[in-house]
């Protein structure tokens, strides 16, 4: 699914390099746009993730979704 949306030429996506819960995507999914939308002024995509990704690893039960998480960006 990542790559129909990589190919309709949407310029991030976060995706995951195996399967992970639905919890845990939506753990790190809701800490990534509080990141991005209330504590990043500056609107840093990697950033933002890093700081999702090490707030989720605190929650030991959302371990698939710290560890596989990847931003994609494309540059025209």
């Amino acid at each position: 699914m990542m790559d129909a949306v990589v190919a309709a030429g949407v310029p991030n996506v976060i995706g995951f390099r195996c399967l992970v819960s639905d919890q845990s995507a939506l753990h790190l999914a809701d800490e990534f746009y509080r990141q991005v939308f209330t504590l990043q002024p500056e609107r840093n995509l990697n950033l933002a993730l890093l700081t999702a990704r090490q707030k989720v690893n605190n929650a030991s039960e959302f371990f698939d979704a710290w560890a596989s998480s990847m931003l994609i960006t494309q540059y025209s």
